[in-house]
Parts: C-alpha cells; structure tokens; sequence
C-alpha cells in the first residue's frame, strides 16, 4: 500500500526530486529497459502490469513507444505539490512542435518517489465486484447492473469463440461522464479508452466497446489499424459509447438510403475521420464489419485486422480484395443490399389511428412555470406556450407503442426547423416496483433527481427523438432532418412517436410516468445523434436563458405532468442550497 512520507516532505526538495525521477525514468524508456521503467512505478501499478498507459508495453515492439523515441520527446512544464501526491505538467514535442500536454503523478512510496498512475491514485476508495474475468471498479452507488454484467459477459465469450482469444483479467472502470474519463486517463475528454497492454477499461457507460479493444488488441497489436477495422468492430460488437449495435445499425441503414453511406467516405483514415459528424463514420463502420462477419465468417475478418499495414489507403483496398476477392465498388454495392434488406427496430413519427389507448391525462394549461416564477428566453425564438403542455397519451398496436404530447403552442409551423425550442421527456416504470431511490441523472436535461428504477426513457426534441435504457443507452433514434422533421408533427401543437413494442415492451395498466417539458438549448444544426440539454434557469431570463431561479439546484423543468399547478410547484419548489427536488411518478387518475 502507497503512502505518504511526511519525514520526506519536509526536508527534501520534491520538485527537484521528482524532476530527477521522471528523468531517469524517460531515459529507462527511451533504451527500451523494461526492468529499469519498472522499478520507478508504485508496487500496485507493476503487481497489475499497468506500467505508463499513455505509451504502453515498455518494449522497442511497441509502435507506439518506437515512434515516440524516434521523433517526440518530453519536457516539464510545471510541478505542482498537492499534498497528497505530486503533479507534473508535460508537454510532449514531437521535433519543435509541441503536439500535446499531459498529467502524471508521484507519491512516496518505502520513503522512495515513485510514478503512479491516475487509476490508483484516484480511485483507492472505490467499489469493486468481479464478475468472471472482469472486475468492475466504480464510485458510489454506480454499479453494474445485471443487465451490463451480462452483456460483457456474452461480449468476451463472442470474442473468445469468434476468434480464439484468451485473455486474463480485465479491468473496468466506470467513471461518471467524459471529464472523469480524462481525468482518470490523461486524455481528452470522451465516451471512454482502453489500454490494451494492461488490459484496462476506462469508460462513462457500462457497453463493452472498449472491450472489444482490448480484445482485438490480441490479433494485431499495431497502432496502426484502419478505424473501419478498430472502431467498426468495436461498434459491432459492443455498441458505442452511446447507443447499441442494433440501434446505429438501424442509423446506418438511414443513412445508406439517403445517400450518404459510400464505402469509400470511411475507409481511409482521413475520410474517417474528417466527416462533419464522426458519429456517422462510427455507424457506417459497424456496418460494414458486421456484414463482413456474417457473410464471409470470422476468420477471414481475422485475416483482414491482422493484415500488414492495413491502416493505410492502397494496403486497405489491396487486403479487401485479396481476401475477399471483391472490388470495393462490388463489396460497397453488396454491403448496401445487405443492409436495406435488414429489417431493424425504428422509431416511428407520428401516432396510429387504430392504436388502443393504455393511459392518458390532461395537464393544466398555462401552468408552464416550473416552481411558480419561471420565465421563458427573451428570445422570439421560445414563443410562449411551447413549453406548456396540455395533454399527454400513450397507446399501442400490434407493434408499436405511441406516445402523443399535445402542448398550448408549437413554434416554427411548416418550417425545416420543426418544433425546435420544446424538449420533453418520458420515463417509464414498466415493472410498478413498489420501493425505489432518487438518484440524480440527466443533469443536463433536468437538473433533478429521479426514481433510479425506471426502464426506459424518451427524449423528444426538435432535432428527432431517442429511446435510452436506465444505463442511458440508446435503442432507438429517429435522424436529424429526415423523418423527425413534419412527421412527428401530427396536428398544429400536437407530437407524436412510435416506439417499436420489440424495445421497450407492450404498454399496462401497471405502467407509469414521469413528464417534463424544458426549454431546449441552442444547438448547431449539424447536431444529430447524441442527446441534447435544456436551458438553465437563472435568475433573470435573456435571449438564451430561463429566468426565475436564484439556486443552481433548480430544476429546468418548465412544465410536469401533474393532475393541478399546485401539485406541480409543490414538486419542482422542494430544492435549496443543499439538495435538489426528486421528481415522482404521476399519480393514477384513480387516485386522485
């Protein structure tokens, strides 16, 4: 166990000391001396083999580490004592250029200094649960759900069979969101990475994407892998860092019928990568893998990842056509049929006049002012009464559940921007389990706590709607500017989506909701897939913000499904300094 040496901090010079060690350590590096790297490394870190994640295995094999050497090099920017542990501030150099800035750590150590990586500097005070050959490594009351514990399982026992891999341990962290993913990482900011090397997972959602990586790690440890292949895979496999396999094949079958799903805008590494919403390139690329995999059979796909320099443009098309003995004109063309011949789950806009109705609810008019004194944007933008909801319905067919939101007023009639400026959302207890805890989630939408045992929640917004399970996963989307816009549209002031009874289930009497309409906030119009917020509520409205608020933990909810405007103010009022208000379900007609 690491820790401190108060003795050492008061009489050695640490930043001195701590310049000495992480120069002695770059030399150890750049000569390839494992054994010497190693002893410069808290005893945790080298006991699980988590040796410097930014750069990996110290070994002149290592791509990675030999590009370094060749071309980059290392120069402190500052050392920060902390206390507890010490910071240095790297700048990273690649001739003159620098390229990059990262964080790394020293604590004492047996009275020595030594290097530590952020995963056990931060997180000694976590919960961990293993589960087969993964340990879950999570803060608070963030665990898995025996539904993630499942599909990790299924994943690495796909992957083991598929391609005849075997791995040891792995390690999971879930963090919160993409800034812990940073931090826990010293990279940018996102959905999560994996550390192949070490056999580490440090991700903002429990889908195994980033397994798969470390899986696949297995067949081809290069650095160079074309992303099609990398990521492709990945999403096939294990979804993204957002939605399901099912739900982004479905996307990129949308986006192959409109146009946009050429083989060559995502086999080259630029292509890939320079496309206006890289979402798209992840779709399309999850795609082509997983047609890959059922028409031609893992072991040539197997072929194809392991593959000499695959990443590049001429060697990707060269390998595609010696192994599968196809053009890419002939492969992209026999992709395309595949895939429009897949019948996948989608969200329908509009509602069905023959749908049989399970539960609907009048809620009072004008009462769109959150906990008594909300104010809309200034903005011509958010006309009054978008926000203000007036009925709500959920009905079904033989195949789809429909949810329908009438509000006083819809902006934007007949326009390409839809009803843009009103977001709702729905969560829906499927179960009636009758004992539950508040657990703050969607911060960005509603800025409350809610029951932690709903299933399944839809955002409808005007830029599309989504369909997210109690991980916050994506099932279900509906894409920007294609069938969203007018057709979910179904009266003046009126919304309606269909949501596949496949995903979520056939609607009960058991059901129940919660309802909240928010303000949307301003987004570009290239904003498609991922799920947007609502507007903060301050204390006096602008062009861009909601008034009425003098606490940051008011929620944004303008308007709540509720059976009178005083059970509503009653509920979003219950906030101060110390907590925020925790939205209940909407009580049955019956009971009231």
């Amino acid at each position: 166990m690491w820790c401190l040496s108060i003795l050492l901090f008061q009489h050695i010079d640490k930043s001195q000391l701590a310049k000495e060690i992480w120069t002695q350590y770059v030399h150890a590096i750049q000569n390839y001396d494992s054994l010497k790297a190693y002893r410069y490394w808290v005893k945790k870190d080298r006991q699980n083999g988590w040796i410097d994640l930014n750069l990996g295995k110290i070994s002149d094999k290592n791509d990675k580490l030999r590009y370094f050497n060749q071309h980059c090099a290392y120069k402190i920017k500052e050392i920060k004592d902390k206390g507890e542990y010490i910071e240095l501030i790297i700048t990273v150099y690649e001739k003159d250029t620098p390229i990059a800035e990262e964080r790394r750590y020293m604590v004492f150590e047996n009275d020595s200094l030594k290097l530590i990586t952020p995963l056990t500097l931060f997180t000694k005070d976590w919960h961990t649960h293993q589960y087969g050959n993964i340990e879950f490594i999570y803060e608070g009351s963030d665990s898995p759900a025996l539904e993630d514990v499942k599909r990790s399982e299924k994943t690495c026992k796909l992957l083991e069979d598929m391609f005849d891999i075997h791995l040891g341990k792995i390690w999971f962290f879930k963090v919160r969101n993409a800034n812990y993913v940073a931090k826990l990482t010293g990279f940018p900011p996102r959905g999560g990475y994996a550390f192949p090397d070490a056999h580490v997972v440090v991700s903002s959602n429990y889908l195994p994407h980033e397994i798969v990586h470390v899986y696949m790690h297995k067949i081809n440890p290069s650095v160079y892998i074309n992303p099609v292949l990398q990521e492709g895979i990945a999403v096939a496999i294990g979804g993204s860092a957002f939605a399901t396999n099912e739900c982004l094949m479905s996307l990129a079958q949308d986006l192959i019928q409109t146009g946009k799903g050429s083989l060559t805008s995502i086999l080259y590494p630029d292509s890939f990568r320079i496309r206006k919403d890289i979402v798209e390139s992840y779709m399309l690329a999850g795609s082509f893998c997983n047609f890959l995999l059922e028409k031609f059979g893992a072991e040539k796909f197997k072929e194809l990842y392991s593959y000499p320099h695959n990443y590049f443009a001429d060697t990707i098309e060269i390998g595609l056509h010696k192994i599968y003995g196809k053009s890419i004109k002939n492969l992209e063309e026999y992709w395309h049929s595949w895939v429009l011949a897949k019948k996948l789950p989608k969200l329908k806009p509009g509602i069905s006049k023959n749908s049989q109705v399970d539960f609907e609810m009048d809620d009072p008019l004008y009462d769109d002012i959150g906990d008594g004194d909300y104010t809309y944007p200034s903005s011509a933008s958010y006309p009054k009464g978008i926000l203000d909801l007036k009925h709500f319905e959920v009905s079904h067919d033989d195949s789809t559940v429909y949810f329908k939101l009438e509000f006083r007023k819809l902006a934007h009639p007949d326009s390409e921007w839809g009803f843009w400026g009103t977001l709702a959302m729905i969560l829906i207890d499927t179960s009636y389990d009758a004992s539950w805890n508040y657990k703050e989630m969607y911060k960005w939408i509603l800025n409350a706590r809610i029951p932690d045992n709903y299933e399944f929640a839809i955002i409808i917004h005007g830029d599309g709607a989504s369909v997210l399970d109690n991980s916050m996963i994506t099932l279900g989307a509906l894409m920007y500017k294609t069938e969203s816009y007018g057709k979910m549209r179904v009266g003046p002031h009126t919304i309606g989506i269909g949501v596949p009874i496949r995903l979520i289930g056939r609607p009960s009497k058991n059901w129940r909701y919660i309802v909240a309409v928010c303000a949307q906030e301003p987004l570009p119009k290239t904003f498609r897939y991922n799920i947007g917020g609502a507007i903060h509520v301050e204390e006096k409205s602008t062009g861009s913000t909601c008034g009425g608020a003098n606490n940051s933990n008011a929620p944004y909810i303008f308007d709540l499904l509720a059976p009178t405007k005083e059970e509503q103010i009653k509920i979003l009022s219950n906030y101060n300094d110390e907590k925020k208000v925790s939205i209940p379900y909407v009580k049955p007609v019956s009971s009231w």
